[in-house]
């Protein structure tokens, strides 16, 4: 339950606390600023692994996972695909469908959509649903008998057996970069695996230095500020949709209590990565060219300044 709160939840309130995607710059050395976040320092709270003199393989799994991770995001954020209209539905493909859904031979509620691009395996529909599609002819239209969970939110549909038929239009497949590399801006398909490997890289050297290190404990001053910040993004948002916290967590019969509770283990573990960026900027010595206006473009240029000094002192397979 609590998953799909959050789900709902930080989907009204996306923040740039895990940085990825959250729009980089590049950063150089430069003059020291005053910082919003982790002023105190992190000594007492970090167990900082190694950073110097990292190694990247491009042949290991790991760095070619982050390589068609980019390539993929890249292709959603364009909407960069081609369809596929033969063959089978395989688990990670993302299948455009039509469906609908009935409870004795009667259409439900929210059971009914057409053109719905469902991501196989995500977990985004009930227990069946989307492995009841894995293996099925693009093209086709499939019938899946389910049981809804007891614990649904809709009393109406919960722990009853419902019947979706599925129509399989066609699975999106992401174009190669080869085929996207002129809609994203680059001169040439060679340009834009280079720029794919860098951001690969970057990414591997920020992982290995995060699974190495430890956070011994969080400040309270800034994960309570984190917090604050958080809430106030929370409310803001259901007051523009005529809601407020105690209603919206009435439906799904959580405590405000917990939800912060909640709140507060979320922001946690994001902010391992960050904490663990501004570890390195200390011991690395780094410093930014222009002093960020905010805590989001203040962790984003922490984070870009930390990736390149990993970077340029790599040592390449």
């Amino acid at each position: 339950m609590m998953k799909k709160v959050f789900a709902l939840t930080l989907s009204l309130t996306l923040i740039c606390l895990v940085f990825a995607g959250c729009g980089k710059k590049d950063s150089k050395s430069g003059a020291a600023f005053d910082r919003l976040l982790y002023k105190n320092g992190l000594d007492g709270y970090v167990t900082l692994g190694e950073y110097k003199g990292l190694t990247v393989d491009a042949a290991a799994e790991d760095y070619k996972e982050a390589y068609d991770s980019f390539a993929q995001s890249d292709a959603e954020e364009k909407q960069l695909y081609s369809q596929k209209t033969e063959g089978k539905v395989a688990n990670g493909d993302v299948a455009n469908i039509d469906y609908e859904g009935k409870k004795d031979g009667v259409a439900f509620d929210g059971g009914t959509a057409q053109g719905y691009d469902l991501t196989i395996g995500s977990g985004q529909f009930i227990p069946g649903f989307e492995d009841g599609l894995i293996g099925k002819e693009i093209g086709s239209t499939v019938d899946l008998n389910l049981t809804f969970p007891e614990g649904y939110q809709s009393a109406e549909l919960a722990g009853q057996d419902v019947v979706f038929t599925v129509k399989i239009n066609y699975v999106k497949s992401a174009m190669s970069p080869a085929e996207s590399y002129a809609e994203l801006g680059f001169e040439s398909a060679d340009a834009y695996k280079e720029d794919l490997n860098v951001r690969a890289a970057k990414k591997v050297l920020m992982d290995t230095v995060e699974n190495s290190s430890e956070i011994k404990t969080y400040p309270d001053e800034d994960l309570n500020y984190l917090f604050n910040q958080q809430m106030n993004q929370i409310n803001q948002s259901l007051k523009q949709q005529g809601a407020n916290l105690a209603t919206y967590l009435q439906q799904y019969g959580e405590t405000e209590e917990n939800f912060k509770k909640e709140v507060k283990e979320y922001l946690k573990s994001l902010m391992k990565s960050q904490m663990i960026a501004y570890a390195v900027f200390d011991k690395a010595k780094l410093s930014l060219d222009e002093k960020p206006s905010n805590w989001q473009e203040e962790t984003e240029a922490v984070q870009t300044a930390v990736e390149n000094y990993l970077y340029e002192n790599v040592v390449k397979k």
